[in-house]
C-alpha cells in the first residue's frame, strides 16, 4: 500500500467516473457497508485537511459522505481513505475499488 497525495487521489477517481465501483466504508466502533456496486458520478473532495469526501452515484440515485480524512493509500485497485481520532485509532475507512473485496 502506498500513500498517496490528494492530487493524485482525485486524478485516481476521475479515471472511474462513469463506471461500475465497489464502495466499503467502516465507522468504527458503530459499523460498516460492503461491496456495495454504484455507478460511480462523481467525487468530491474538499477542505485543506482533514478533508470531507463525497461520493455521489446515480442508479438508484446516491451519496456517501466521509468527514476528517487525513491519510489516503492506494492497494492495487482500491483507494482508501482513512480518518483517524485523538489516538490514533482508525474512526473512518471509505474504500473504492474496482472490484468486489474479499469477505
Amino acid at each position: 500500500m502506498r500513500e498517496l497525495t490528494i492530487d493524485e487521489a482525485k486524478q485516481w477517481l476521475q479515471t472511474r467516473i462513469g463506471r461500475t465501483v465497489y464502495l466499503h466504508m467502516e465507522s468504527n466502533p458503530e459499523g460498516y457497508i460492503r461491496n456495495i456496486p454504484v455507478h460511480l458520478r462523481a467525487v468530491h473532495i474538499r477542505g485543506e485537511g482533514p478533508y470531507r469526501v463525497y461520493v455521489e452515484w446515480d442508479n438508484p440515485q446516491g451519496i456517501l459522505q466521509v468527514n476528517d480524512i487525513t491519510d489516503v493509500y492506494e492497494d492495487e485497485a482500491v483507494l482508501v481513505f482513512t480518518a483517524y481520532d485523538t489516538q490514533t485509532r482508525i474512526s473512518h475507512n471509505l474504500e473504492i475499488s474496482v472490484q468486489p473485496l474479499s469477505m
